[in-house]
């Protein structure tokens, strides 16, 4: 097998490892604090998920600024690695609530975060050329989203014999035990990442060793500076926003709905099972992405960002519909949807969440892939600094606007983001046919 896609491969494993651990705590964050601040009492203990999350978006888009400089020092896999430590620091946290050691652990994540995303960027970009960028891209984000199919099948299978309204303590602390094993296991296997082929020796020396925080910087607002970079940052704005929504505000919204379990009136025995079908959707999409990897290549990537927007409008309106508009700012769930919310209907707005999702973040890799080519890094950190910064911000006003207003800000963004993602990419393609035609 080729070395290249042996070495993606591997990539997507440890990824998948790691954030079976992190992402499946983010779906069960805001059930698990809310029944922590149940038991102690918010005097005690009084942490927020939705400021947690914002600070660690919050550090996450200042560090990407930097964070190309560290993967030159450092080198793509141990910046993986040391980064993936952080997430291990993160989840462990839970095992003994603090507050405050909660918002510390956020912020280191939060910096963790901006490194491994930005050396995953650039590992995946020299594993692959201009003809494998779109299938190693689907490869590796259907490897990585099997984190949510597994974490969550877990979750589901231990909490749905749950009773009563809160996770008792017992739940939560195997629960975290075993996230924080399974996360270890894929800092493990980062450690079997080779060297790609088509990385000579003299460029792995200028890529790693230096470490000039001002280059850096100075690198990506050059980039910044371009009119094809800022169209697609409207583009990863808007990633940030919809990622911010599906992997805490839907999932803690469905959490609350106690009318959606029919049986027992506890609906957060529901989390795990809709953080499986998101991860389904994320699965599926990548899988056809990756399958179809050559011909996204002849007929470029603006038809799959199109379905996803239509996908997402699609998801918006039955979540509309379904869920009681303050399910995101109260506990506590007084107001009525426009149907009595249904389960199946909740779970099918999961996996069209998670499907378009794949739709978006997999075109956005390999367009940075294939136009960034020889300067992957900091073009991956602006990707991932627009995306956390809005999810950053979308993290902050969730607890503050209910649920038809944050509906109304993704629609927004998804018609601006899908727009200037298809401008670039029909700018590309002309310039590629007359390079063509000369």
């Amino acid at each position: 097998m080729d070395r290249d896609l042996i070495n993606v491969l591997v990539l997507g494993v440890s990824f998948m490892f790691l954030f079976t651990s992190f992402q499946t705590n983010g779906f069960i964050q805001g059930p698990m604090i809310d029944s922590i601040n149940h038991e102690y009492g918010k005097d005690h203990y009084g942490a927020n998920t939705f400021v947690s999350m914002c600070l660690i978006y919050l550090i996450f888009s200042l560090v990407n600024w930097i964070a190309p400089a560290f993967v030159r020092l450092m080198g793509a896999r141990l910046s993986m690695i040391v980064s993936g430590v952080t997430y291990i620091l993160f989840i462990a946290n839970f095992l003994w609530p603090q507050a405050w050691l909660l918002y510390i652990v956020s912020m280191i994540v939060g910096f963790g975060a901006a490194i491994i995303w930005t050396a995953q960027g650039y590992y995946l970009t020299i594993c692959s050329n201009e003809k494998t960028m779109g299938r190693n891209s689907g490869l590796f984000w259907t490897l990585f989203q099997c984190s949510l199919l597994f974490g969550n099948i877990f979750v589901y299978v231990y909490f749905k014999d749950m009773t009563g309204e809160d996770i008792p303590h017992s739940t939560r602390t195997i629960t975290y035990i075993v996230l924080t094993i399974v996360g270890t296991i894929g800092i493990v296997t980062m450690f079997f990442l080779g060297s790609p082929k088509s990385l000579r020796s003299e460029e792995q020396d200028d890529q790693q060793g230096s470490f000039d925080v001002l280059q850096s910087i100075r690198e990506s607002f050059a980039l910044l500076s371009t009119r094809r970079m800022l169209l697609l940052c409207v583009t990863f704005w808007y990633t940030g926003i919809e990622l911010s929504f599906f992997s805490g505000v839907f999932t803690t919204a469905l959490g609350r709905i106690n009318t959606l379990d029919k049986d027992g009136g506890n609906a957060k025995k529901f989390v795990g099972l809709a953080g499986m079908i998101i991860g389904i959707g994320e699965i599926v999409g990548g899988l056809i992405f990756g399958i179809l990897g050559s011909k996204t290549v002849r007929w470029g990537r603006d038809p799959i960002i199109i379905l996803g927007y239509f996908v997402h409008m699609i998801s918006f309106l039955l979540i509309m519909i379904n869920f009681p508009p303050d399910s995101t700012i109260s506990e506590t769930v007084k107001q009525s949807a426009y149907i009595d919310p249904n389960l199946v209907i909740a779970l099918i707005s999961g996996f069209l969440l998670g499907f378009a999702d794949s739709c978006f973040c997999t075109q956005c890799m390999s367009i940075l892939g294939t136009l960034y080519a020889d300067n992957s890094a900091p073009a991956f950190a602006l990707f991932k600094f627009f995306q956390s910064i809005a999810c950053a911000c979308a993290f902050f006003y969730t607890p503050y606007f209910n649920l038809y207003i944050q509906l109304a800000i993704l629609a927004i963004f998804a018609s601006m983001g899908t727009l200037s993602f298809v401008i670039v990419e029909w700018k590309l393609r002309q310039q590629n046919d007359q390079q063509h035609i000369n």
